[in-house]
């Protein structure tokens, strides 16, 4: 083995360094985090939350303790704001 083929291997295998994460493969998003959505539209937390405050938010669905927002939730958020 040589020693790129060796680093290659080294970095994907859990059993030799069980610190790393394993690539998943990709898979088609189905909700956004807050985060992810403030991060998506480009507003702030704080502005998210003043919209969800005066109900102006996009739906959200909880999952377990999660709060996520449908794909489907945040395009209809973003076409009612459309001029």
């Amino acid at each position: 083995m040589t020693q790129q083929t060796r680093s290659v291997a080294l970095k994907f295998n859990p059993e030799i360094m069980p610190g790393r994460k394993r690539m998943r493969s990709p898979m088609p998003r189905a909700a956004y985090s807050v985060r992810e959505f403030c991060d998506a539209y480009a507003i702030s937390k704080a502005m998210y939350y003043k919209l969800k405050k005066n109900g102006s938010g996009p739906k959200e669905m909880r999952v377990g303790s999660l709060v996520r927002i449908s794909l489907e939730a945040a395009q209809a958020w973003n076409r009612a704001r459309e001029l």
